[in-house]
């Protein structure tokens, strides 16, 4: 399990820094090191170690929002605040041409990953903002589930490679989304609170 994780790890280092499509099988063998072959017997094919590195990178953020969740599940403001946080970090280690490149090269790989979000993440978000309302700091008159399928909807657009222009910042639109997406669900009395616009 050790040699398969540094495998993983370490292809996810060279898919950031040198692109998924210029990173060959060879790179990471030779990077880890392992024999090509030792390689090929943990992952059939670089498709299949691309989707093992979407895991791994998903499993991690998964792990730090279940923190962030327990850790502000009596504050649904804070935690859209740490949520906010987070994305901005996340843009600084996963550059836009990574993801974008990944949407290009594994679509289906991308519609997956959402799948996987509407199963664990988004449960997460819907069960805060219905505290969010009980305390009154999130409207009432939206439905926690129609906020959580706008989000999907969102996902789902933009893992599609057709709705991409060129230039097109991923990051800067995604930090746009989240500035619309909290303040467009805040109760009036907490939009004087700065508390989320700070790490925006």
């Amino acid at each position: 399990m050790q040699k398969k994780q540094q495998m993983i790890q370490t292809a996810e280092q060279l898919f950031i820094t040198q692109g998924i499509a210029q990173t060959k099988m060879d790179d990471i063998a030779q990077a880890v090191p392992v024999s090509k072959m030792t390689l090929y017997k943990y992952f059939e094919s670089k498709e299949r170690l691309t989707k093992e590195v979407l895991y791994h990178i998903m499993d991690r953020y998964q792990k730090e929002l279940d923190i962030m969740f327990e850790k502000t599940k009596d504050d649904p403001l804070q935690f859209l605040s740490d949520v906010t946080a987070m994305q901005q970090q996340a843009s600084e280690q996963l550059p836009n041409a990574f993801i974008e490149e990944l949407i290009h090269l594994y679509p289906e790989l991308s519609l997956e990953l959402i799948q996987l979000q509407k199963e664990s993440i988004l449960p997460m978000f819907e069960e805060m903002i219905f505290q969010g309302q009980k305390q009154g700091k999130i409207r009432k008159d939206i439905s926690p589930h129609v906020i959580t399928l706008w989000l999907v909807s969102l996902k789902t657009f933009f893992s599609n490679p057709n709705n991409f222009e060129a230039g097109m910042d991923l990051h800067a639109i995604g930090q746009q989304f989240m500035t619309i997406f909290c303040y467009g669900i805040m109760a009036p009395d907490e939009i004087k609170n700065d508390k989320i616009s700070k790490n925006m």
